[in-house]
C-alpha cells in the first residue's frame, strides 16, 4: 500500500500514558486519525492491554473520587451509589405477559425506572432521616 503511513507499537504504548484511554488524545499524541488509532489498539495485544490498563486507572480514580465524596456525607452522590450499586434500591422492571386479542405476548420494559428510582431513594432517605429525629435541618451535601 503506497502511501500508508506505518506506526509501531512502541509510539501508541508511550502515547497512551495519560490520556485516559481517549482515543482521539492518543491519536493526536502518534499523530495519526481516530480510525488508525482505534485499529491499532484492537490490532495488537500489546497495545490493546496498554489501553485496557490506562482505562482501569481513570476508572479506578472515579471510584476512589465517588467513594470519598459519599465519605464526606454528599447524599447526591449517596443515593446514586445505591441506585446503582444497590440491588434494593434499583429500579423496577415491569414486563406484561399476555398477549392482547389473543395475539402475541408484548413485553414492555419501564425505560423511565431511573427517574422513579431516584424519588423512592429520596423518600426512603427522607423517611430515615425524620426517624433519626435530624428532620429538614440536615443539608443535603454538607
Amino acid at each position: 500500500m503506497a502511501g500508508t503511513k506505518r506506526y509501531t507499537a512502541e509510539q501508541f504504548i508511550k502515547a497512551i500514558d495519560g490520556t485516559g484511554g481517549v482515543i482521539s488524545a492518543i491519536a493526536a499524541a502518534v499523530g495519526c486519525d481516530w480510525h488508525t488509532a482505534k485499529k491499532y489498539i484492537n490490532g495488537y495485544a500489546t497495545i490493546k492491554q496498554a489501553y485496557d490498563n490506562e482505562r482501569n486507572k481513570i476508572t479506578d480514580k472515579a471510584r476512589h473520587n465517588i467513594i470519598k465524596a459519599i465519605g464526606s456525607g454528599d447524599l447526591q452522590m449517596s443515593k446514586w451509589w445505591l441506585q446503582v450499586m444497590d440491588e434494593e434500591f434499583r429500579p423496577a422492571t415491569k414486563h406484561e405477559h399476555s398477549g392482547r386479542d389473543g395475539g402475541p405476548i408484548e413485553t414492555k420494559t419501564n425505560v423511565t425506572g431511573i427517574d422513579a428510582g431516584v424519588a423512592e431513594v429520596v423518600a426512603l432517605l427522607d423517611a430515615a432521616r425524620k426517624r433519626s429525629g435530624a428532620g429538614d435541618s440536615t443539608p443535603d451535601n454538607e
